[in-house]
């Protein structure tokens, strides 16, 4: 999978006629999927490359200063991308310059003049783009001599729209199952196995593996019952999100991510892990000694095996 930083570089790998999908695809959902098979589709029809523009730091990131958690790393968006026959990502860095680029200039200067030939620009029928978000899709269709545009509805469930926001609610209340239903997949916690503090194993006798996700997480906090994929087995165990209060001062309150596996023994450092989250077991809560949360992590332990 080609991953580039503007629309030039394509040429580069011998990629001139483009059919594009333009959007942030966190998540990469029910709308999502609709929207790139209409890019797909239409190259298909006018022998052109499927490829998908984005945007980083994400718009709204860049306007409001604060941080946007994300559904999906870009190494699994790449994943899928190509899996759906995406064959390029192309990410713009979305900076001053971009946000004040009249809507115009930005359909001259990064559509237009790019050195590729476009086809076809596939978006959702409501984005709107350039300085003051004065560009819309009308603006696009008077282009229609160089390209043509096809705005894509959104998905409706349930008689309303699928969106990032609205899957990050559903994870964000554990309700696992919903959110998987607006992705139309499943969705994974992914990310690295780290050094981490090594209070489980040292005073609680439970052996875990502190994940670095890389991304920012969404606001989630608990214990849960999980499958964890790790060099393509699939191991039961259980998951903490938190911040470890029974251990650590509250100015010290990061969030962590540590997992542990039922019956595993081996080395886990470095190893990039796969986490699909099956059910809520509990809130973290402060214990009043190690040997309290000890014996309510063996609960746990048992409550997940039965889950699972």
């Amino acid at each position: 999978m080609l991953l580039c930083h503007s629309l030039q570089e394509l040429q580069n790998h011998g990629i001139n006629d483009v059919s594009i999908a333009c959007g942030n695809f966190d998540g990469i959902h029910r709308g999502h999927r609709k929207l790139l098979q209409k890019a797909i589709d239409q190259g298909k029809e006018n022998n052109s490359t499927p490829v998908v523009l984005s945007f980083s730091p994400h718009p709204r990131e860049f306007f409001t200063g604060q941080c946007i958690p994300t559904l999906s790393s870009l190494e699994r968006r790449l994943k899928t991308f190509e899996s759906l026959g995406i064959k390029a990502l192309v990410i713009l860095p979305f900076n001053k310059g971009l946000a004040e680029t009249p809507p115009r200039d930005f359909i001259k200067n990064h559509l237009l003049e790019s050195g590729i030939n476009l086809t076809d620009f596939c978006v959702g029928r409501e984005w709107l783009f350039g300085a003051d978000r004065k560009g819309d899709i009308n603006l696009l269709q008077e282009y229609s001599d160089h390209f043509t545009t096809h705005p894509v509805d959104e998905y409706l469930l349930d008689g309303e729209a699928v969106s990032s926001s609205r899957i990050r609610k559903a994870l964000e209340e554990h309700k696992f199952a919903e959110a998987e239903r607006l992705l139309s997949h499943k969705w994974y916690l992914s990310g690295k196995v780290v050094k981490g503090l090594g209070l489980a194993s040292e005073k609680l006798k439970t052996p875990t593996a502190n994940i670095d996700t890389g991304i920012p997480l969404l606001p989630i906090s608990g214990v849960f019952a999980v499958h964890a994929k790790i060099d393509r087995q699939v191991y039961t165990g259980i998951l903490n999100i938190g911040s470890a209060p029974t251990f650590l001062e509250k100015q010290q309150h990061n969030q962590h991510v540590e997992l542990h596996i039922f019956d595993f023994s081996g080395e886990l450092y470095d190893k990039e892990v796969s986490i699909h989250i099956h059910r809520f077991i509990r809130d973290e809560k402060k214990f009043d000694s190690p040997d309290e949360l000890k014996k309510q992590i063996q609960h746990d332990i048992a409550q997940a095996r039965q889950i699972l």
